[in-house]
């Protein structure tokens, strides 16, 4: 068992008249070894539960184990350096996170601040930015002189330097170009299959979702209302309607070509799987 939340509530301002409960009685099971997708309206408590993976926020009830690591309510969380090094956040343009002289410097902080020495870091943040298509000609530039998919990859590599077991993305790709964007998400695929790094991935993309995600966590108000397979999810046509979630394109293509009358199976959530059964059902019938 690699992330488990039990009875998890998150108040924000608890005991002020500010106070907002953004999540009520979370009880999850992440499958360790896949990447599952986090999704759900602007406001339902993505962010906020994941945030909760390094402890960057607290629960107010209820806990959380990472791994052999276990966080509860109203308790000091113990070795927090240590969790911190095992889960791994990407936020939301990461690149605000630059900060120091040089490129390679930046990469080595994070090893660094995990004990590990000048060495060490150095082939740590070198690793990972050949990972990312960080040339080393970039290495002693200042990380402000890169464009901003640059910037992102050397966040992102700023992040895996450290070799996390469990990868939190919180929209990585936003503002990204298509070219980008597929890239990125190719190398978040490679480090799932590559290191068996877990992926949790915060996203309002369902193509992602089809194409990347294994498993799919669906958040509302607050509350965890769906975990399953995607497929499952993708052919739940009352809950998509429900959440006013846009299907992948591939399915909407899939499903329109169905009702055009031609006969195609439901199991095709792939642009390559659809062409090769609409060539097959238009020339064989």
């Amino acid at each position: 068992m690699s992330i488990k939340f039990k009875q998890v509530a998150h108040t924000y301002g608890q005991d002020t008249p500010f106070s907002f409960q953004a999540l009520e009685d979370v009880n999850l099971e992440i499958e360790p070894h896949k990447i599952t997708a986090i999704i759900g309206a602007t406001g339902s408590g993505k962010s906020t539960l994941v945030q909760h993976l390094n402890a960057l926020l607290l629960p107010t009830h209820g806990e959380v184990t990472i791994e052999d690591k276990v966080i509860v309510a109203n308790e000091k969380p113990k070795q927090l350096k240590a969790l911190r090094e095992k889960v791994g956040l990407v936020f939301q343009f990461s690149e605000a996170q630059l900060f120091e002289e040089t490129i390679l410097k930046d990469v080595m902080f994070g090893p660094k601040n995990f004990g590990k020495s000048e060495e060490e870091a150095t082939i740590l943040a070198k690793e990972a930015l050949t990972l990312v298509g960080i040339e080393e000609d970039y290495y002693d530039q200042s990380p402000l002189e890169l464009s901003g998919g640059q910037k992102r990859r050397v966040a992102i590599a700023g992040v895996i330097a450290s070799n996390p077991s469990i990868l939190v993305l919180d929209e990585p790709t936003a503002g990204l170009d298509p070219q980008g964007t597929l890239a990125m998400m190719q190398l978040f695929l490679d480090l799932n299959k590559e290191r068996s790094t877990t992926i949790l991935l915060v996203t309002h993309d369902m193509d992602h979702v089809l194409r990347y995600a294994d498993n799919v966590v669906v958040m509302d108000k607050g509350k965890m209302i769906y975990h399953n397979d995607k497929y499952s999810l993708f052919e739940n046509a009352q809950l998509l309607n429900d959440l006013g979630l846009v299907v992948p394109k591939v399915i909407a293509m899939r499903d329109a070509l169905i009702e055009k009358g031609i006969r195609l199976s439901k199991q095709i959530y792939t642009l390559e799987e659809l062409v090769e059964a609409v060539f097959k059902e238009v020339t064989h019938g």
